[in-house]
């Protein structure tokens, strides 16, 4: 198929799909299921028939060889089996490689303040445990859930959070980001987005294998399969939002709830505007970063004052995105709307979450993400100049 007739299928799929999960909710539900235990039995059809060949091929020279009964030979196989199966249900767990650089650990002792937000939301509903909380380098919060036997379940629970998130949000408003992400960990229907990941990973290193072995027509079976899936895992994705925002909607108010959304969106959007933005320009003169991003990123907040004009102008283009069908989140005006609420900017916060809840340890977190920041972003930053250089030569 042609890249348009792809677009117009998959915006089709997703309609449908849309539609059936807000209309048809349990109809939804059991076509969800139904993919994913095909899914399964792909992957351990695709996984244990080779393997079983294998047994099979060993069993047979090792009977001829010793001389060994049949009887003998059998019990063998059982055994063998029984171990590739656990092999199988154990091995090459994925989300340990996806998230094997984690971030910043916190822990409850050196930072009591965050922990016992945590512990008041989880006091108020019976949810989960958030094993972990880290600090990343993205200007965003999420509720990662790993399996920690691949397909036998028992997920790590991590709560991620962008370190710029705490210098820009108060400690109100991130106390709404906190009860939105803890919404997908007490959200059962989670469990479904984590498994169908799974199979999503698996299934395409399948499509890689039958693609470089040419069988054409397993490997048109293999994608259609994988897109309606991926479809599914989409317009789940979506629904997981609405009910996390209106986790954060009960937990923390309308108002607070919508300048939290708002406020999130628009700052993301000036921000990488205003300051990410020209700091990575450096890389046309600079062979290496010389700037401490976060540290210089916290003086920068409380030195510069955003004009109206330019809250209003990118209120106006966040409110202008649109959710395609490949989004796995619904768009801001779509998430406002639940929450029947002009969408209005908070006024100027007095002191941030990284400040209230961070404490005197605040410093020495900015100067340990600062670090981590130069170590992970370094041989970027040292390929843009060198392309830079390349250009201007």
């Amino acid at each position: 198929m042609g890249n348009s007739i792809d677009d117009n299928y998959i915006d089709a799929l997703n309609c449908r799909i849309e539609y059936e999960c807000q209309q048809h909710p349990t109809r939804f539900k059991i076509k969800l299921v139904l993919l994913m235990l095909l899914g399964y039995v792909l992957i351990f059809s695709l996984c244990f028939i080779p393997a079983l060949v294998g047994i099979v091929v060993f069993q047979v020279i090792l009977t001829l060889v010793t001389g060994a009964s049949l009887e003998l030979s059998f019990q063998a196989f059982n055994n063998a089996v029984l171990i590739m199966l656990l092999l199988i249900s154990f091995h090459l767990n994925p989300f340990k490689k996806l998230y094997k650089n984690e971030g910043y650990e916190l822990t409850a002792q050196e930072f009591p303040a965050l922990f016992a937000e945590i512990d008041q939301l989880s006091q108020q509903k019976k949810s989960p445990r958030i094993h972990n909380i880290i600090l990343d380098h993205s200007s965003t919060a999420c509720a990662i859930k790993m399996p920690r036997f691949t397909f036998l379940g028992k997920n790590k629970n991590t709560l991620s959070i962008g370190m710029s998130y705490l210098l820009w949000l108060s400690p109100e408003q991130m106390r709404a980001v906190i009860a939105h992400e803890w919404g997908h960990f007490s959200n059962k229907d989670e469990g479904y987005s984590v498994r169908i990941q799974l199979i999503l990973i698996y299934m395409t290193g399948f499509c890689g294998l039958v693609k470089d072995y040419n069988l054409g027509r397993l490997g048109d079976y293999l994608a259609e399969y994988m897109i309606c899936l991926n479809q599914y895992y989409v317009v789940l994705r979506r629904a997981n939002e609405v009910r996390a925002d209106a986790v954060a909607l009960d937990k923390t108010g309308k108002e607070v709830s919508m300048e939290t959304l708002l406020k999130t969106h628009v700052f993301s959007f000036l921000l990488d505007e205003r300051y990410w933005q020209p700091l990575f320009d450096l890389t046309r003169i600079l062979p290496e970063p010389v700037t401490a991003p976060y540290s210089e990123l916290q003086a920068f907040l409380k030195e510069y004052q955003f004009m109206p004009s330019e809250l209003d102008g990118a209120i106006k283009q966040v409110l202008s995105q649109k959710s395609a069908p490949l989004h796995t989140h619904p768009s801001l005006a779509e998430r406002l709307s639940a929450f029947e609420a002009a969408p209005i900017m908070p006024p100027a916060m007095q002191i941030s979450a990284a400040d209230a809840w961070l404490g005197e340890k605040l410093d020495q977190v900015l100067t340990d993400m600062d670090a981590e920041w130069h170590h992970k972003f370094l041989s970027v930053w040292r390929k843009d100049h060198q392309n830079h250089q390349k250009a201007a030569d």
